[in-house]
């Protein structure tokens, strides 16, 4: 085998599941790839049911490339594919080709084949260990706004308002607990869960424009690579070409040197085409391609690419950004950019965590003792290190934390901070880098030594971080290296492995690539690992004689999120002996000037740092007086803040692992609870509920059970949420006994939230507390608590499986209130299924004696539940004895127990049982035991059994009849007796329609034994015929029959039948031949239905018109067609128009091989000489399923002799259907369209509508156009509807267009609508003319529509005429006519931007319809900063006054936008200045996002007006910036950076100052310690 694949050029591999599994099939593709032999993969599988794994062997080796798919096996497809196949042997290539496209140009299949060839994910650590592409876990979550939620609220009645709002607090709770994803920066805003495939439908504009956020290392360049590798394997985004991914950190100066402009083309060509071979041809393709927007880019990380954005190459991206189709992936801080559609990256969520951990370790188990144990640990420390946990969720960290964890001890750890992570971390590389790269043996020496051998190269990479982070830099060119290594004389020839640590990671950006590190440009690993290394220089700066520069940096940056976790590094490395003397001067220079006048930011940046060393015993300056401010700001936010400045806290506090555990925080939150404001006390629990606190003391539990006895229900069910969350680890019986009487509570949110936190308790070490008082509550008087007890048991889950347990909630399913007893049965349902344990069936069983009947009745079905699990004998003979109890409800739950068993219950005791049974005294018992017998499988189907069932039809109860029928049914064949069969054709007639039909289903089912001639003349014979139902089940149990054998004898019988003198045998052939379809439609057959069509008796004709029309739909032959054109010829005239109908659902269908084959003769003595020809005349063949299967006969047809023309055949399907398209059904429909009954008219032009193909287009319009002169208004209305949905040309234009001038409303109506649906290619000069006029004097019911239209229309419809009416028709009395209009001027956006605009729209946002506000609002906001008038922005404001339902999203952009217009601002009165500050503090929505960050303050500086003090203070605490005053210049920190302003007065600076500490006095209100403090410093 070896030496076959050695003298091998090319290896073709034929795929199956069990080529998958084979051993020797393994080595031999291995050894292929091994030998660099090219391998062509071929699918002989179908894809649908099996492919290869990505994770196993086989999908590694064949997913680069495209498989020939041989899993069609007819003939046709073999040849095809198997020409194709020797194509590629013909021709192979170096890299796998993808299979043949139509596409053969080198550009698309270069970059293709570079797509699928990155089928893999290196680790970063070790990159010679990967895991397929395929395995990554893409999160993604798409950033929308609020809007939706606003409709939908507004849709909900006033009596669930309070319903609402516990809803509301449970999402924000729900963002609170995945707020702690939000490590290195946050985005705001509503996010729902997106796939992948689906983020280009989200863009609505003609422009596909997404952004796509993520912080460092969250996996955006993994996302990139994902999409291209599915893209070029054809799994998504068909629509494009071509998808070019751009790694925008490679758009240097060193690769695209400044001497000339770039094209798109230029820069596809040197990232995919670095030798200059792509030729003139490929370069005018893709040009094309761009132009007709088929190309989709991906730019990736942009915010590495914005800082350093070469001069040259600003055009050609903002060129590409701006008109064409692309997703642009960044950092949220570093985004500036307007996008409609933003999703986020959300990294891996806490499942992702549990299985990459596992797939990790799993990968190491050859080199790791314990795996499962040692990964199980890691996860439980994950858990409970919220810091940790945090930074989990970002990919690359929690690869990091793997490696360290298997390589260390640190398995012994118990509690983590970060700075301890990446100092582990750090040392754990540097140990390997000994190792590996020095050789030097380091398993004895000390952390200390291991620094003091690698001290070189840490210098260098602290010098190096520290640098780019003052330089903004993240990629770290070759200059920058050098300069590094001139000051730290570190020389790189010296040290050559330093760059190949595991720390940096270099791209080679050269046109020529080159082995020299040096010449490459490098970056951290992850950012984390710079902003590390940089803190490790800052603090040695400090301690230095230069102290002054790192004083200095602190001052800078302290405040600027970019350099955050620089400080947060830099705190935590203060606990090393290294470092602790630079305590003082750090501590010092972060508490000193220039200090945050707004004090948010600041505070945030205490909390990270010093929660880095709370549970250190290193003690550093002002420790306690650090923890006593964040008290207060807790206790200022939750009493005074805004809610969006409270939850901004509350995500700090939720990543500081241990800060809130300490005593003073935890007696800030009790006081907080002792409050005398009811919403002090419920903010406060809600805080405590989000986990920021692991390590309760008693006392703060004692005050959330006080709470928990409030008098207000809302406090309730937050102290209740809270209890469950800290107290899982000190389960006490005073909290335990609170919260067994909140499920007393008349508040449903307050029962539910103690249920789940008793359930939490439940399920902690200590659980017999919890679980005892559960049992004691399931006794009690109040029918709720008993309720809520079930439910919490059931959700304690395993824990709670107890004989004490199972017994009461069995005793509770007797309970007098019907809730509790579903419930209790519920939980024991559950519990049985999920959790058997053999003391449970135990239980169980002895509860099937039990003296309650309601029991033993929850028992057997429970041990239904468990079902096969439980299939023992004990079970099955307990079981079967319960068969025979006295209740029926018992006998009744016993057998379904039993059938939910199944076969394993088929012993012959049971089936005597059963038997027996069968002839109990109570129905009921009867019905169960055949129900029994036909569930427990093919065992039970003897000769008894059979006897029995058939005996069981005759039953005086209807249930046991269809019960015996159905069980024959499932015997099939099996039961096929000549008695059975007689039985089952008498219920067919049975009393009752359940009877009947599961008889007519079991002769169905029974199939060519019940075929007989005798069964058919039976069914058939209207003697059996009671009724019009009996008749039905005749022609159904035919038409199974038909189905399931298509003899011949069931179709002759029934050919034959219909021409029978009884019409209701006529009726029922028919039917029955419609029921069988295609397998009936000889020619014998469609004759005779033909001649049917002509019957004396309506039902007759129905029939055989519907027979038709089935066979037509499987099987669209001419001799069909031809029955059916004929049929719109006779006399009655539903057939007439059911014909039309039947015709219009083939649609293009209607091709027949006989047509085909007209054709292809009398076209062959042209073409037979010319092989292009006969190629192209091939070419024509339609891909729809008939013209399909007539391909293999197309060769034979044209007598074609050549090869070329015959591998031609597959290759230009279709181009055919042009030719091959038959005029005689459209022909025929037309004629019908002058029909003299209005019904076949309108089933005609609804026909003819479903012909769309641009051979036949041309003909229907005209014909449609004619319709429009209908007398009857439903006829025009049809034909309007179907022109809508042919192609757009001028002639259908015209018609619409006059059509909209008819006498009649609704034809007017839907005349609008079609233009409307054809979208911009309609928006000619006539047709916005001829909607504007409708929408000045046509009728409110047209109105309406007009304006809807000419909305759909686009922007192409803003003319000043359709403005002008648009803005009339928002003055109508109709509230549909304003809503469409406003909606139309919200799709113009910027298009109707005119002053007359703008002041219409102002006006028209006090409309008392609020979709009129929104549209108006939207409107507004999408002119942006032009609609900044005065009268705008007051007319929000008012609007907004008092009126709390129309402040929402769209309001709230619009108002942003517009305070995104300096100059508008600078113009508002003081009073409108007052008011647009109360509207801010009374929405939630309002973020101020939009407006740029020192916006108010500037407006201020130069209006030099008071009043905006308070609007300047309050926005900068609602944006959680960071204001410092630096001599004469404000200092504006933000998520973008900084930006400075200059104040030229000192009396301006002086009155700014002022207002920002005063603010601070106003949110402490009666906390004077804050201000103590600070006195004290």
């Amino acid at each position: 085998m070896a030496q076959a694949v050695s003298d091998a050029s090319i290896v073709c591999c034929f795929m199956t599941p069990e080529y998958e599994n084979s051993k020797n099939c393994k080595l031999e593709l291995e050894h292929a790839q091994t030998m660099g032999k090219s391998i062509i993969p071929c699918m002989v599988s179908n894809r649908r049911e099996w492919k290869p794994s990505p994770s196993k062997w086989l999908g590694f080796i064949t997913s680069s490339t495209l498989a020939l798919d041989f899993s069609d096996t007819s003939e046709e497809s073999i040849i095809r594919k198997t020409r194709e196949l020797i194509k590629k042997i013909r021709s192979p290539s170096s890299v796998p080709t993808l299979e043949s496209t139509a596409s053969p140009e080198k550009l698309i299949e270069r970059i293709k084949e570079t797509y699928l060839t990155r089928n893999r994910i290196n680790r970063i650590v070790n990159e010679e260990i990967f895991f397929p592409i395929e395995q990554s876990y893409i999160n993604l979550a798409i950033v929308e706004t609020k809007e939706q939620h606003e409709k939908e609220k507004k849709l909900q009645q006033k009596s669930q308002q309070m319903q609402e709002e516990e809803n509301e607090q449970d999402q924000t709770r729900k963002q609170h607990n995945d707020g702690i994803l939000s490590t290195y920066e946050e985005i705001y805003g509503v996010k729902t869960s997106i796939d992948v495939k689906k983020i280009i439908q989200k863009c609505k504009d003609q422009i596909k424009k997404v952004l796509v956020l993520g912080r460092a290392g969250i996996g955006k360049s993994t996302f990139c690579q994902y999409v291209t590798y599915q893209w070029a394997k054809g799994e998504i985004w068909s629509e494009y070409h071509l998808v070019v991914l751009i790694l925008l950190r490679k758009l240097t100066n060193n690769r695209y040197p400044p001497v000339k402009s770039y094209s798109p083309v230029d820069i596809v060509e040197k990232e995919y085409f670095p030798f200059g071979d792509l030729s003139n041809e490929d370069r005018q393709l893709f040009k094309e391609q761009y132009n007709k927007g088929q190309v989709l880019w991906i730019l990736d990380g942009y915010d590495e690419f914005t800082q350093n954005i070469p001069e040259q190459l600003k055009d050609v991206f903002d060129h590409i950004r701006t008109t064409q189709h692309h997703i642009l992936t960044s950092r949220p801080y570093c985004i500036a950019l307007a996008y409609d559609v933003k999703m986020e990256i959300t990294g891996f969520t806490n499942e992702n965590i549990a299985k990459y951990v596992e797939h990790f370790f799993d990968q190491n188990k050859d080199e790791i003792v314990d795996i499962s144990l040692k990964s199980q640990k890691l996860l439980r420390l994950l858990e409970a290190n919220p810091s940790i946990w945090g930074i989990a969720h970002i990919p690359v960290n929690l690869e990091l934390i793997c490696s360290l964890w298997t390589n260390t001890n640190s398995s012994k750890t118990a509690t983590l901070t970060m700075t301890q992570l990446y100092s582990e971390i750090t040392e754990w590389l540097c140990r390997r880098y000994l190792q590996k790269q020095k050789n030097i043996n380091h398993e004895n020496m000390t952390k200390a030594a291991v620094y003091r051998q690698c001290k070189t190269e840490i210098l260098f990479l602290e010098h190096l971080a520290f640098k780019a982070m003052k330089r903004s830099q993240i990629m770290l060119v070759p200059a920058l290296l050098e300069e590094v290594e001139n000051e730290t004389e570190c020389e790189l020839v010296d040290h050559p492995q330093l760059l190949n640590m595991g720390i940096l990671k270099s791209y080679d950006d050269k046109l020529i690539g080159s082995r020299i590190e040096t010449s490459k440009q490098h970056y951290f690993v992850h950012l984390s690992f710079q902003e590390y290394f940089a803190a490790r220089k800052l603090l040695k700066i400090l301690k230095s004689s230069e102290k002054q520069i790192g004083i200095d940096f602190i001052n800078d940056y302290k405040y600027n999120q970019r350099f955050h976790f620089v400080f947060v590094f830099a705190s935590g490395l203060l606990a090393q002996s290294e470092f602790q003397s630079s305590q003082k001067t750090f501590w010092e220079t972060i508490r000193g000037e220039p200090f945050d006048l707004v004090g948010f930011k600041h505070i945030k940046l205490v909390i990270e740092c010093i929660d880095q060393l709370i549970d250190t015993t290193t003690e550093f300056p002002y420790r306690t007086i650090h923890v006593q401010q964040v008290s207060q700001w807790i206790a200022m936010c939750i009493t005074k803040g805004p809610s969006r400045v409270r939850n901004h806290l509350l995500q700090s506090l939720q990543r500081a692992s241990s800060l809130a555990n300490n005593s003073i925080i935890q007696n800030t939150f009790i006081e907080l609870l002792q409050s005398q404001n009811y919403r002090t006390i419920k903010y406060a629990c809600a805080a405590i509920a989000n986990r920021i606190i692991s390590n309760p003391t008693s006392k703060l539990a004692l005050a959330l059970v006080a709470a928990l006895q409030h008098e207000n229900w809302e406090v309730q069910n937050e102290a209740a949420q809270a209890l469950g969350n800290i107290t899982e680890k000190m389960t006490r019986d005073d909290v335990i006994s609170a919260l067994i009487e909140a499920l007393g509570s008349c508040h449903g949110p307050v029962q539910r939230s103690a249920s789940k936190a008793l359930a939490k308790l439940g399920q902690s070490e200590e659980t017999k507390e919890v679980i005892a008082a559960l049992l004691n509550a399931l006794q009690s008087t109040a029918f709720d608590v008993r309720l809520y007890a079930s439910e919490t048991l059931e959700a304690i889950g395993e824990k709670a499986t107890s004989n004490e347990v199972i017994a009461a909630l069995l005793n509770a399913t007797n309970d007098e209130h019907s809730s509790v007893r579903w419930r209790a049965s519920r939980a024991l349902a559950k519990l049985c299924e999920e959790f058997t344990t053999n003391g449970m069936i135990a239980a169980l069983l002895n509860a099937l004696y039990n003296k309650d009947s309601s029991v033993r009745e929850k028992a057997a079905e429970a041990l239904g539940k468990i079902g096969a699990k439980v299939a023992t004998n004990e079970v099955i003979i307990a079981l079967q004895k319960t068969l025979g109890d006295e209740e029926m409800r018992v006998r009744q739950s016993a057998g379904t127990a039993l059938k939910k068993i199944g076969e394993k219950a088929a012993t012959s005791e049971v089936i005597s049982v059963l038997l027996e049974a069968l002839h109990n005294k109570h129905w009921e018992t009867r019905c169960n035991a055949a129900d029994v017998l036909g569930e427990i499988g093919e065992k039970v189907t003897t000769n008894e059994v059979i006897v029995a069932l058939q005996k069981a039809l005759a039953d005086e109860h209807w249930e046991v009849r269809r019960s015996a029928s159905n069980a024959l049914q499932k015997m099939g064949e099996k039961a096929a007796t000549a008695e059975v069969i007689a039985g089952l054709l008498e219920k067919l007639g049975d009393a009752h329609w359940e009877v009947r039909w599961s008889a007519s289903d079991a002769l169905g089912k029974m199939g060519e034994k019940a075929a007989t001639n005798e069964v058919i003349a039976a069914l058939l014979n209207p003697i059996h015929d009671d009724g019009i139902s009996s008749q039905q089940q005749a022609s159904r149990v035919l038409g199974k029959m038909g189905r399931k054998v298509a003899t011949n004898t069931v179709i002759t019988a029934l050919l034959n039948e219909l021409s029978n003198e009884d019409f209701r045998i006529r009726d029922k052939a028919s039917e029955a031949l419609g029921e069988i379809g295609a397998k009936a439609a000889t020619n014998e057959v469609i004759d005779a239905l033909q001649k049917a069509l002509g019957d004396e008796h309506w039902e007759v004709r129905w029939h055989a018109c519907n027979a038709l029309r089935n066979m037509l739909k499987e099987t669209p032959t001419n001799k069909i067609i031809a029955a059916l054109l004929n049929a719109l010829s006779t006399a009655d005239s539903m057939i007439r128009r059911k014909a039309a109908e039947a015709l219009g659902e083939i649609g293009e269908k209607s091709l027949t091989i006989e047509m085909i084959n007209a054709k292809l003769n009398k076209r062959y003595e042209e073409i037979s000489n010319d092989q292009y020809s006969t190629s192209k005349a091939l070419s024509k063949i339609s891909e729809n399923a008939v013209v399909n299967e007539l391909i293999p006969v197309l060769p034979n047809a044209l007598h074609i002799d050549d090869s070329h023309t015959r591998d031609n055949v597959p290759e230009t399907q279709k181009q055919f259907a042009e030719e091959a398209i038959t005029n005689e059904v459209i022909i025929a429909l037309v004629n019908a369209l002058h029909d003299k009954e209005s019904d076949v008219r309108r089933a005609a032009s609804e026909a003819l509508g479903k012909f769309r193909h641009k051979a036949v287009t041309n003909k229907i319009i005209p014909v449609f156009l004619d319709v429009l002169h209908d007398h009857d208004s439903n006829v025009r209305c049809k034909a309007l509807e179907a022109l809508g949905k042919q192609a757009v040309t001028n002639e259908a234009i015209v018609g619409l267009v006059n059509a909209l001038e008819d006498k009649d409303i609704y034809v007017q109506l839907c005349a609008s609508r079609a233009l409307g649906e054809m979208g911009e290619k309609a928006a000619t000069n006539e047709v916005m003319a001829a909607l504007a006029n409708l929408v000045h004097k046509g009728d409110p019911k047209v109105q309406w529509q007009a304006c809807r239209s000419l909305g759909y229309l686009g922007t192409k419809a803003a003319t000043n005429e359709v403005i002008t009416e648009l803005l009339s028709a928002l003055q109508s009395r109709d509230y549909d006519v304003r809503r469409d209009a406003s909606g139309a001027l919200r799709e113009f956006g910027e298009k109707a931007a005119t002053n007359q605009t703008i002041n219409v729209l102002a006006s028209a946002l006090r409309d008392n319809d609020s979709y009129v506000q929104q549209n108006v609002a939207d409107a507004l906001g999408k002119i942006g900063e032009q609609a900044a008038t005065n009268q705008v922005i007051a007319n929000l404001v008012n609007a907004s006054s008092g009126e709390r339902k129309f402040w929402n999203e769209s309001s709230v952009n619009a108002l942003e936008r517009c305070l995104s217009s300096y100059n508008a601002l600078k113009d508002l009165d003081s009073e409108t200045i007052l008011k647009l500050h109360s509207c801010m503090k009374m929405s939630e929505e309002f973020s101020a996002s939009l407006v740029p960050s020192d916006h108010f303050i500037k407006v201020f500086l130069d209006t030099e007006n008071e009043t905006w003090l308070p609007l300047v203070v309050y926005v900068a605490t609602l944006k959680g910036i960071a204001v410092t005053v630096v001599l004469n210049h404000i200092r504006v920190y933000d998520g973008n950076g900084l930006s400075e302003l200059r104040v030229f007065s000192s009396e301006l600076m002086e009155i700014l100052v002022r207002a920002f500490k005063n603010q601070k006095r106003q949110l402490e209100g009666n906390y004077q310690r804050v201000s103590e403090v600070e006195n004290e410093t």
